[in-house]
């Protein structure tokens, strides 16, 4: 009896993936897509073949939630499948499915990544400069720091630079006491500005009655703000630097940091500068 017992389950899990699939497709509100969404992603590889499905909808945001249940499944097969994705019509599904890749931290996608930084999609060269990210500087920082000299996109160098500064590269300070010259203003937000808007969104509503003031979220003007911010990040150091400043108050900033660099080489003192992925 326990043998046919557990063989009804079994053959019952198929018949619930594709039942939820269908109602995850059939759903008239968010909250409804969402209750389907996170059941298909509680059932692991076994909704593999529904998030395929999902992957080849008419509908973005459909293939969107595909890309996400691959997210929660890490075998080689989501690979594929999110390598795939990762060229949908959709910006935000492309995004989504970088995020996926750098989300499993599968060492064989960051050639693509590294390879996909160069494109003339934008919003794809953020998101992969974001997923290298998670890789530690060992592996990402050589390709950070080319991306902060050379790329064309104002906001794709200063993702970079927030990359560099979220994993403590120490070795990379150099080239941001040089990206304090890159005056050039960037359309748009960083990764971890997003999320800073997300957080204060959330505060403003949680405390709307009983906050004094709002919170708020200091947000780089131009790269070279940026920079100024992660240097800081990373040394732990106060010199400020702001892109508005005249040009010799800027320069006084940069030769501050460039002799403080120049007093931790010959000191032989090493920063704090964790190599390990972000968790």
């Amino acid at each position: 009896m326990l043998i046919i017992g557990l063989g009804l389950v079994v053959s019952r899990a198929p018949i619930r993936i594709q039942w939820w699939e269908w109602r995850l497709r059939h759903a008239q509100t968010d909250a409804q897509r969402l209750h389907y969404f996170h059941l298909l992603g509680s059932m692991g590889p076994s909704a593999i073949g529904a998030a395929k499905s999902l992957l080849v909808d008419q509908d973005p945001s459909l293939r969107g939630m595909g890309v996400g249940i691959l997210q929660q499944i890490d075998s080689p097969q989501t690979t594929e499948l999110l390598r795939k994705a990762s060229k949908d019509p959709d910006p935000q599904v492309r995004e989504l499915a970088i995020f996926g890749l750098a989300m499993h931290r599968n060492p064989d996608v960051v050639p693509m990544l590294r390879e996909r930084v160069w494109s003339d999609d934008v919003t794809s060269c953020r998101a992969a400069v974001a997923a290298l990210g998670s890789y530690g500087c060992e592996t990402s920082s050589s390709t950070l720091e080319r991306i902060v000299r050379e790329h064309s996109s104002a906001l794709v160098r200063a993702e970079a630079i927030e990359q560099l500064a979220a994993m403590r590269c120490s070795d990379s300070i150099p080239i941001l006491i040089e990206a304090l010259d890159d005056l050039e203003p960037y359309d748009g937000s960083t990764t971890y500005e997003e999320l800073d808007r997300v957080v204060e969104q959330w505060y403003q509503r949680q405390h709307s009655e009983t906050a004094e003031k709002p919170i708020e979220v200091v947000k780089g003007r131009t790269v070279a703000d940026r920079a100024g911010m992660a240097l800081r990040q990373i040394t732990g150091q106060t010199i400020e630097f702001d892109s508005t400043w005249d040009e010799t108050r800027r320069n006084e900033s940069r030769e501050q940091w460039w002799a403080w660099w120049a007093n931790r080489r010959s000191s032989g003192t090493a920063t704090d500068s964790p190599s390990e992925p972000r968790p």
